[in-house]
């Protein structure tokens, strides 16, 4: 089995002057999910995100995501009692 290195595709000859960074805070076996579909297919991850963008660009198949549910607020009993006796 190959190793990481030569696994993975080089980038097209786009200017790195012409990339941004892209975060975002997801679940664990999301992030996972992601990376193993980009080394499946050898390519890395930033590599298979912006050409996953393309395809759904190029199939206009952006879906509409509903919002959130608010969670809700779990209240730490303990440090609340232990600041207000401190107090």
């Amino acid at each position: 089995m190959p190793g990481p290195q030569t696994r993975r595709k080089t980038r097209s000859k786009r200017a790195a002057v012409d990339l941004v960074m892209l975060q975002g805070r997801v679940p664990e076996d999301v992030r996972e999910s992601y990376h193993a579909a980009a080394n499946a297919t050898g390519v890395s991850l930033a590599y298979y995100l912006e050409k996953l963008a393309e395809y759904l660009d190029e199939n206009n198949a952006w879906p509409a995501i509903p919002k959130p549910l608010p969670r809700a607020e779990t209240l730490d009993l303990e440090s609340l009692e232990a600041s207000t006796a401190a107090a």
